[in-house]
């Protein structure tokens, strides 16, 4: 389980510098958007937090939904190679790709912020890890270890 949460947060941070190495790539101009970027990835965060703290308190957690969501984390690198591949195929700039970039982050970080509060009342709810609460859980996820 520890090893999960640490995967998670790296592949997290990676899909974002990721979606904007991507949209570099594609477009060719980053800075002018950065920000819609950026701030599409944080939207995504906050909207995961919230339906994933609403999924906890409806008592449904379980290991099986945590799974799910660490699936649809790993379909969204193979979403950028299909989007790659579709923009080689497209000639010209194509609007729906560039509003394809939005989601896609959006996505990234509605499934991260699901994550965290599903895999915190997980832990919590093991024997051995009583003593845990959000705040111990997010700081050894930046230390990338758990005890």
């Amino acid at each position: 389980m520890s090893a999960t949460i640490v995967t998670v947060g790296l592949t997290e941070i990676s899909l974002e510098v990721l979606a904007i190495m991507v949209y570099q790539s594609v477009f060719g101009f980053l800075y002018g958007r950065i920000a819609l970027l950026t701030g599409s990835y944080m939207g995504g965060l906050a909207l995961g937090g919230w339906f994933g703290t609403r999924f906890v308190e409806s008592d449904r957690t379980g290991m099986r939904q945590l799974a799910f969501v660490q699936f649809g984390i790993s379909l969204i690198p193979v979403c950028w190679i299909l989007i790659l591949s579709l923009h080689t195929a497209l000639p010209g700039h194509v609007p729906f790709l560039e509003l394809t970039f939005y989601l896609l982050t959006a996505f990234a970080g509605t499934a991260g912020g699901f994550q965290f509060p599903v895999a915190d009342t997980i832990i919590r709810g093991f024997p051995s890890s009583r003593s845990y609460n959000a705040g111990t859980v997010y700081s050894l996820d930046l230390a990338k270890s758990l005890r």
